[in-house]
C-alpha cells in the first residue's frame, strides 16, 4: 500500500515542486530561495482528489451504449413510459445527432430535411449522457469502462451502437458509390441518399 501511495505521489511533487508563491495555494512554506515547498496538508489533498479519481465508480440502473436512433429511442421509452428518470445513462461520444431513418425518405425523394440535431438539444433531461467512447465492458462485474479510463457500473445494459459500413467488402462498390455518373446509391449514407433521390428523379 505504501508503494502504491508513493507511485501516485510523486507526479504530484513533479508538479508543484519550484512554483513561487503567488502561482500556490496559502497554506505552505517557502524555502529561503523563495521556492516554494509544498506542505503535508497540501500534498494530502492532492493526493485525495487523485485516489477518489481511480477508485470512483458511478452506478446507473441501466446503460445504453449508442445514442442513434434505436439507442436513443429506447432510453426515452424507459424514462417516458416505465418512470425511469435518472435511472438511465446513455453513452455517445458524438456532439451531432444525425437520424438516419429518414435516409430513406430523403432517397425516395419524401422528404427534404436531412435531420441533424445536437444531441444537448434532444436528450431528455432524466437522461444521464456520458459524452464518451465506451472501450471496455466487463460483464462480469457489471461494469463499463470508458477510453477515459472512467469507471461506470450497471444493473441492465443496452447495446445500440448500430453497425459498420464495409462497402469494400463489395469490389468495386466504393468508387461507384463515389461517382456521381455511375447509377449505383444507397440510403445507407447522406451523401449517397442524395444521389438516390438525384437518381430517381
Amino acid at each position: 500500500h505504501l508503494l502504491f501511495l508513493i507511485i501516485i505521489l510523486q507526479p504530484v511533487r513533479g508538479q508543484f515542486e519550484g512554483l513561487r508563491p503567488a502561482e500556490t495555494i496559502s497554506n505552505q512554506s517557502y524555502r529561503p530561495d523563495g521556492s516554494c515547498r509544498t506542505d503535508v496538508q497540501f500534498y494530502n489533498m492532492i493526493l485525495s482528489l487523485r485516489l477518489a479519481r481511480c477508485f470512483a465508480t458511478i452506478h446507473t440502473r441501466f446503460c445504453v451504449i449508442g445514442g442513434g436512433s434505436g439507442g436513443l429511442n429506447l432510453a426515452a421509452h424507459l424514462i417516458k413510459d416505465l418512470k425511469l428518470e435518472n435511472q438511465v445513462r446513455m453513452f455517445e461520444p458524438s456532439a451531432t445527432h444525425y437520424y438516419q431513418s429518414a435516409y430513406t425518405m430523403i432517397g425516395g425523394n419524401l422528404k427534404e430535411e436531412h435531420h441533424i440535431s445536437l444531441n444537448k438539444d434532444i436528450i431528455p433531461k432524466a437522461l444521464h449522457w456520458t459524452q464518451a467512447a465506451v472501450k471496455k465492458i466487463n460483464a462480469d462485474k457489471n461494469e463499463i469502462v470508458t477510453g477515459g479510463e472512467d469507471t461506470f457500473t450497471y444493473d441492465y445494459l443496452i447495446l445500440s451502437t448500430g453497425v459498420k459500413y464495409n462497402w469494400d467488402s463489395i469490389k468495386g462498390a466504393q468508387e461507384a458509390l463515389q461517382d456521381p455518373q455511375q447509377p449505383v446509391c444507397s440510403v445507407y449514407n447522406l451523401e449517397f441518399a442524395e444521389k438516390t433521390k438525384r437518381l430517381g428523379k
